[in-house]
């Protein structure tokens, strides 16, 4: 399951960049400057330590100690570090209790969100949680009730306690307070909803909007509060209904009330609600092709949010928005290049019904490289603008030139008939940008220039026709040993570039050689931490398929579970769970991630977690998510969970019934063929 390749944040992440994933002894470096005399040196061991998270458990109880050190800003650290290590810190559950007792509001501060990330509060904990509830000081008394709602959910004084204290402190003048009480809210979910909706009809416009911004983190289960928004939204208060807006975008819910009440915002005098409500019909995609024609005419709105809005939501609502064509065209046009650039996304979004309108502005010459690139991410849908990119193959534009053979190379399969013009490009040795031809091919699926490329790898005269030689090669012939080995000077040489698109399609080469490649493992190591997300999430991916070392490939994929990007993210979960009881000590790191509002990262967490350590509480979760992702549009996402079902299914009626029902109609053999299978094991065969 590649997961389309496929919680909470925690103060700041300080995993320094100088960690040194190769150092089998690391957190033993680390505990030795921990309990040195350099404050510096002790202060960034602790930090290091905590971006280490589970991984570095066994310092559990160095930081522990250290928890009694005079310096307040090194105990500062320990509190977070011991926070980040998560459930595996259960020891550290009483001493950071004794915190809460003390006279140090920064450090009651850290200890509340530190206890929150463990959890596994004593009565204690709560009791002491209770009482700072009750207490004088504003900023302890939010960070008191958040961590109550958290560590003892099912107490009745989170409802009548803890989330009316945070109701309250929306409206607070210290802003840091009231945006601790909405995400505190937030994380709160559906007990949140109700009074939530009701603080949306506040005088107080502040404490309202906050309310809002609540339900829209909250997501889908804040569906019972879409008509308060609804209400909101129709009322348009300049200062609160974009808001409104927003978070019915969010929630995504009752979309015949929501999408006409929308449509109706989108001629409001208030620009940043008509630019709200354009966004909001933006994530209920096609649902809201009724308010097109609508959005259409705010690409010619006067204030430039309205626009970018606009350009973008026509987009998220896909093919069809076509109607939409002819304005997104004009607006490529718009004077501010960020419209454009949302234009022509949306027009490829759009796909096909776009295609022979942007083959006409191929006229305009300051429009065509953007066209071209337009054409190129529509793909094969595309094809009916072949003709034309093969005659731009050979512009005096070297750039256009460029984007000419990358538009063609995404006509994938459905781009065959490129394939001889493409062949005599690479066979006249006058023309420039053969590589790029090379990769044409490649991508098109053109076997027939094998024999070419094993001459041209070899002209060491034209840097980049050699590497997309190699390159090349390694994507035909991935496992034959002769080739790869041949190709890694170039690939490793690729993966040094400064172009993404060189390092991700060295990096795919790589992975689909497999262990055959594990030579130019640690040129694929710092490409973990590189500055494109979509290169870090392929380079684990590789480590693994490369047959890295098991612990190396741990404190990477556990490093990307803080990561920024989701896609790194999921990536990271996803080779923790190929890794399965080998990655037993990263469980800790995982488990918090089941508390996600994202249902897709509880799916993806619940199915490594199975696989790492099939406990009874982790089945129970994991089982019914499965069978939700046997429908997933991703064909490896339904190939797992079948899989997965196979195991977790044995004598259950539900999952048996729909085995039977993926065996037979799932669009893809391999999942038909997995389910057969599974269906077998599930029924005890």
């Amino acid at each position: 399951m590649r997961l389309q390749i496929l919680t909470f944040a925690f103060l700041a992440f300080g995993f320094a960049n100088s960690i040194a994933f190769a150092a089998n002894n690391y957190v033993e470096d680390l505990t030795r400057k921990l309990n040195g005399k350099d404050p510096a040196a002790k202060i960034q061991a602790a930090i290091e330590l905590g971006g280490l998270g589970a991984l570095a458990k066994e310092a559990i109880p160095d930081l522990i100690k250290a928890l009694s050190n005079n310096d307040l800003a090194f105990r500062h650290e320990v509190v977070i570090a011991l926070g980040k290590m998560g459930p595996a810190a259960k020891s550290a559950v009483e001493p950071l209790t004794d915190i809460l007792a003390g006279k140090s509001q920064i450090l009651r501060y850290s200890a509340m969100y530190a206890l929150q990330m463990i959890g596994s509060p004593t009565p204690r904990t709560i009791t002491l949680l209770a009482k700072q509830m009750q207490g004088e000081d504003d900023f302890n008394r939010v960070a008191a009730s958040w961590a109550f709602s958290v560590l003892s959910p099912k107490d009745e004084r989170v409802v009548s306690t803890a989330i009316p204290i945070l109701i309250e402190a929306l409206q607070h003048k210290d802003r840091q307070i009231a945006n601790d009480a909405m995400v505190a809210l937030s994380e709160i979910g559906a007990a949140a909803v109700a009074p939530l909706a009701a603080k949306v009809y506040s005088s107080n416009p502040r404490s309202a909007g906050h309310a809002c911004d609540a339900l829209a983190s909250i997501g889908p289960l804040a569906e019972p509060a879409v008509n308060v928004l609804v209400w909101t939204l129709v009322k348009d208060n300049p200062r609160l209904s974009w808001r409104a807006a927003r978070a019915l975008g969010t929630i995504g819910a009752k979309d015949a009330i929501v999408v006409p009440a929308l449509k109706q915002s989108l001629t409001s005098e208030t620009p940043a609600l008509r630019a709200n409500a354009a966004a909001a019909l933006g994530q209920f995609g096609e649902k809201s092709k009724p308010a097109v024609a609508d959005i259409a005419k705010l690409l010619s709105d006067k204030d430039v949010n309205v626009r970018l809005f606009a350009s973008r939501a026509l987009g998220e609502i896909g093919p069809a928005a076509e109607g939409a064509i002819p304005s997104l065209i004009a607006a490529l046009r718009d004077p501010v290049g960020a419209v454009t650039l949302n234009a022509a996304e949306s027009l490829g979004q759009i796909g096909g019904p776009a295609v022979p309108a942007l083959v006409e502005q191929l006229k305009s010459p300051h429009l065509r490289p953007l066209i071209v690139s337009v054409l190129g991410s529509i793909g094969p849908a595309a094809k009916a603008a072949i003709p034309q990119l093969l005659e731009l193959t050979a512009d005096e534009n070297e750039d256009l030139r460029l984007e000419a053979y990358l538009a063609l190379a995404g006509m994938g399969e459905d781009g065959k008939s490129a394939a001889p013009e493409l062949l005599k490009i690479l066979n006249d040795d006058s023309r420039k940008n053969r590589g790029a031809a090379v990769y044409a091919l490649t991508k098109i699926g053109t076997r027939e220039v094998i024999p070419t490329l094993k001459e041209t790898v070899k002209d060491g005269s034209d840097p980049m026709l050699q590497i997309a030689s190699a390159w090349a090669l390694v994507t035909f012939e991935p496992k034959d040993a002769e080739i790869v080995k041949s190709a890694l000077p170039s690939l490793q040489l690729a993966l040094k570039s400064e172009h993404d698109l060189l390092r991700l399609e060295a990096l795919r080469a790589l992975s689909t050689s497999g262990d055959v490649a594990n030579a130019a493992i640690p040129d694929v190591m710092p490409l973990a931490k590189d500055k494109n997300p979509e290169v870090r999430s392929e380079a684990i991916y590789a480590l693994q398929q490369m047959g890295a070392d098991d612990e190396k490939l741990k404190m990477i994929s556990v490093a990307a579970l803080r990561d920024s990007d989701q896609t790194v993210r999921l990536t990271g979960v996803y080779i923790l769970g190929l890794l399965g009881p080998k990655a037993k000590n990263a469980v800790d790191a995982l488990t918090p991630i089941l508390k996600s509002h994202d249902e897709f990262e509880v799916t993806v967490a619940a199915w490594a977690l199975v696989r790492i350590d099939p406990r009874p509480e982790f089945i129970e979760i994991a089982r019914p998510l499965m069978v939700q992702a046997v429908k997933h549009e991703d064909v490896d996402v339904r190939l797992e969970a079948v899989k997965m079902l196979g195991l977790l299914g044995k004598n259950r009626p539900p999952v048996i019934e729909a085995m039977k029902k993926i065996a037979e109609m799932d669009e893809s053999e391999r999942v038909r063929d997995a389910a057969k299978e599974a269906l077998q094991q599930a029924m005890g065969g």
